[in-house]
């Protein structure tokens, strides 16, 4: 029988004794209580700490393994230098794709700095009437400058055939990422 499916104690469930003269007596289930035998107990402590321990080193290994990446690894963005709300970088135009089940809005925008942006960041905020309805983002890569680059930003959470006519939206340029 497995160790791990014996149970701590043991029960008699029923057996057939001799009496004093000899004579079979059936005695009851719960007439004696057995306990674990003590190599069985020290073998179930010392499986537990060894699964302990195991557990303990690779958590170690996985540790260990994560700080030398982390000291080893070159990062692409090394160098780069970043803007929140870059200047000179405007919304040529927008128009909300027609046809679509999303919300998707394509447009340009101009680069008018002497940056060459490697990453922009759009958010669109889209609303109906006063209310904002949802907010999105999209990035854009590789802007050379004095140029106009196409997006497209689509909005997930606001979809359907039948979109309210009320709904608008404004689009901002929220960072960008450069190298110098």
């Amino acid at each position: 029988m497995d160790w791990a499916s014996r149970p701590l104690t043991r029960r008699s469930t029923g057996r057939q004794k001799r009496g004093a003269f000899g004579s079979l007596r059936w005695r009851s289930g719960a007439g004696y209580l057995s306990v674990m035998e003590e190599s069985e107990m020290k073998r179930l402590v010392v499986q537990s700490l060894t699964s302990l321990l195991s557990g303990m080193f690779l958590a170690l290994g996985v540790l260990l393994v994560a700080a030398f990446f982390d000291g080893n690894y070159e990062n692409p963005y090394d160098g780069r230098k970043g803007r929140d709300l870059p200047e000179q970088v405007s919304i040529v135009e927008s128009a909300v794709l027609p046809g679509q089940i999303n919300y998707t809005i394509t447009g340009k925008l101009f680069n008018s700095s002497q940056i060459e942006w490697n990453h922009l960041s759009l958010r669109a905020t889209i609303y109906a009437g006063n209310a904002v309805v949802n907010e999105c983002s999209e990035s854009v890569d590789d802007v050379p400058r004095d140029q106009e680059v196409s997006f497209r930003i689509k909005c997930l959470g606001v979809s359907g055939v039948d979109l309210p006519k009320n709904l608008t939206h404004k689009i901002a340029v929220t960072y960008g990422s450069y190298y110098e």
